[in-house]
């Protein structure tokens, strides 16, 4: 390997500062190679001073690399963050629409065709039309006026917003990327609301036109989930749930043996039941899903009671009513007559 030979040196200006004592030289490699020219600084005494001066690197090295990885640490939890909101976004999205399963009415058989033989453009502007009324209602009379007639539903609607507030929504868009289901008289739409969150909505073809499923936009219970505990009903009651399996045996429900136990949660995820149903039970079977992910909540009505035994927040689920929250209307639904 060729090496380097001093062939002379050149002292240039011998600048020697008062404070550092350093003498520059200008050091010429051999002549049989290309030349170049390498600074170095040295003692008066001749040490190297090297040292030193890694030494006086080693801060500005130790705290550049502090900065990087404090930026990377940054980056991955913006990265991670954002991946949980967009998860959260889809989970909730994906409940929403699970809540908006349509259901299929006794004695009325639908058809794959359904949708396709139907004039979208025709059906979808009355829809809109529907919603937009309906999301835009200020007052209990418009709210009714844009729902089905029924007196009892006309009485649970005047009890529910004697409690709470009614407020307008305009949405930022009706079925915005053309999603839409149909099932017989039922259509279920995304509606795009102005906090950029995405909830379906569930319009009915009734005889003299689309009336809005109100019971499953609010997620209707029969006793308000603030008062349940309280109330403590051992007759069955309604309730729009969102439900999924947990391991919770205590009070009356310890044998796991006998009981499967399931989390019970309000439409809004803010309070939670838990409840129980028999292993083997034709509640049990409905309540089984295989194309879902361990923990996934799903959408059901339920009917539930306390009993005697039950802790302060466990039922037993008496009935599994619907799966989603959307019920046909208890009204004769129109046949729509086929285009001639």
């Amino acid at each position: 390997m060729k090496g380097f030979r001093m062939s002379e040196e050149m002292v240039e200006g011998k600048e020697a500062s008062a404070e550092g004592g350093r003498v520059r030289r200008k050091v010429v490699r051999a002549v049989d190679g290309p030349e170049e020219f390498d600074w170095e600084s040295e003692d008066r005494g001749g040490r190297s001073s090297r040292p030193e001066t890694l030494g006086s690197l080693r801060p500005i090295l130790f705290g550049g690399l502090a900065i990087l990885i404090l930026m990377v640490g940054v980056g991955a939890s913006i990265m991670i963050n954002q991946e949980l909101i967009s998860k959260d976004r889809t989970t909730g999205e994906d409940v929403g629409r699970e809540a908006f399963r349509l259901p299929v009415r006794e004695g009325l058989v639908g058809s794959a065709l359904d949708i396709q033989n139907t004039d979208l453009k025709a059906e979808l502007d009355e829809i809109v039309k529907i919603v937009e009324k309906f999301l835009g209602a200020g007052t209990v009379e418009e709210v009714l006026a844009a729902t089905r007639r029924d007196p009892v539903l006309e009485q649970k609607i005047r009890d529910y917003y004697r409690t709470r507030r009614l407020t307008p929504v305009v949405p930022k868009a009706i079925a915005p990327e053309g999603r839409m289901l149909k099932k017989q008289g039922l259509w279920a739409i995304d509606v795009l609301l102005p906090d950029h969150s995405v909830k379906p909505i569930a319009a009915e073809r009734m005889n003299d036109g689309y009336v809005i499923d109100w019971e499953s936009w609010v997620g209707y219970s029969e006793v308000p989930w603030e008062e349940v505990r309280k109330v403590r009903p051992t007759e069955p009651v309604l309730f729009r749930v969102l439900c999924s399996p947990v391991q919770y045996y205590n009070f009356g429900f310890t044998d796991d043996r006998k009981w499967r136990s399931y989390r019970l949660q309000s439409p809004d995820r803010k309070h939670t039941l838990y409840g129980y149903v028999e292993w083997l039970s034709i509640q049990e079977s409905m309540l089984t899903r295989y194309d879902v992910k361990p923990g996934q909540s799903l959408a059901y009505i339920l009917r539930i009671r306390f009993a005697d035994e039950s802790g302060p927040d466990q039922v037993i689920i008496e009935e599994v009513v619907e799966s989603g929250w959307v019920r046909a209307g208890s009204s004769e639904p129109a046949r729509v007559p086929a285009e001639e």
